[in-house]
């Protein structure tokens, strides 16, 4: 297995959180906004992203915008990294060829969907469920 494939894949996904998870936090402030509140009762805060953004730095600072980030890059570091590397190690490894040596396309097909698998089995439940 290439270290360089797996480290890269999960790397890569962890930068796209650091620019990604402030807009999840002020999503998910803007879900739960008045949800303790009787219907029609409550003030919503946050109107729109930037109107938010710029709220939650104002009250709670700019390191608000982050909270959350390190379970968000461990947890995209392990599903990303085996996803994205395990397509790369099995044709490194050999496991893609024909007898001729040519790409099989079926089990190029069945590896993709094994990195898919393991991504689809280490992703969140949401909490309806």
């Amino acid at each position: 297995m290439t270290k360089s494939d797996f480290v890269l894949g999960g790397t890569a996904a962890m930068g796209a959180v650091v620019f990604t998870n402030p807009i999840d936090v002020v999503k998910t402030r803007m879900q739960l906004q008045g949800e303790l509140a009787t219907r029609g009762t409550y003030v919503k805060p946050y109107r729109h992203l930037a109107q938010a953004m710029l709220q939650i730095v104002l009250n709670d600072g700019l390191l608000a915008l982050e909270k959350g980030l390190a379970p968000a890059l461990c947890y995209q570091f392990v599903l990303n990294s085996v996803r994205l590397s395990v397509y790369s190690n099995a044709l490194e490894l050999g496991y893609l060829q024909n007898e001729d040596g040519s790409i099989s396309f079926y089990r190029g097909m069945f590896f993709g969907a094994l990195g898919g698998l393991h991504g689809h089995l280490f992703r969140p439940v949401p909490s309806t469920w």
